[in-house]
């Protein structure tokens, strides 16, 4: 898919989980968005992307579960520090889920294209696969819309229970 669709399906993980989880919403949102499009890191360099993009490396249940334990540990060893003082106010648990959720829908929504993900690295080497090419404007639409709603729900959930609605 689309980098603005995997931002935005990121944005709406962040907001589901800020409205669930009582969290901060700005700094889940946020993570959230970042995560929707850090397992394309590899775009970046254009030699690299060509050999290792969707790669298990960065397109798997298990990269996603790895990127949650690497947030976490940076998380927990910065805490605290004058450097970084404004990740203490960043939940542990809530970003967590965040970076996990927001790099795994990633990877769910490239399942749905020709190349497809191996989900399920390493237990498994096959390769799940849709029939929709990246750049389907149709499917990127529609998930945008999806991820639109979904944030603008949990968004307006928060204000109605602060009062402000």
């Amino acid at each position: 898919m689309k980098r603005f669709t995997h931002l935005i399906s990121g944005i709406a993980v962040g907001s589901a989980t800020a409205s669930l989880s009582g969290g901060e919403p700005i700094s889940l949102i946020v993570l959230g968005g970042f995560f929707g499009i850090f397992p394309d890191f590899d775009l970046i360099f254009s030699g690299l992307s060509r050999r290792v993009h969707r790669s298990a490396a960065s397109h798997s249940l298990l990269a996603s579960m790895l990127f949650a334990l690497a947030w976490a540990v940076l998380l927990i060893t910065v805490s605290g520090t004058s450097q970084m003082s404004w990740l203490d106010t960043i939940p542990l648990l809530p970003s967590t889920v965040v970076v996990f959720m927001a790099s795994f829908v990633h990877t769910l929504e490239d399942s749905l294209t020709f190349q497809g993900c191996k989900l399920l690295y390493p237990l498994s080497l096959r390769r799940y696969k849709g029939v929709v090419r990246f750049d389907d404007v149709v499917v990127n639409a529609i998930l945008i819309v999806i991820g639109i709603g979904v944030t603008l729900f949990f968004l307006q959930m928060d204000l109605y229970s602060l009062g402000k609605l």
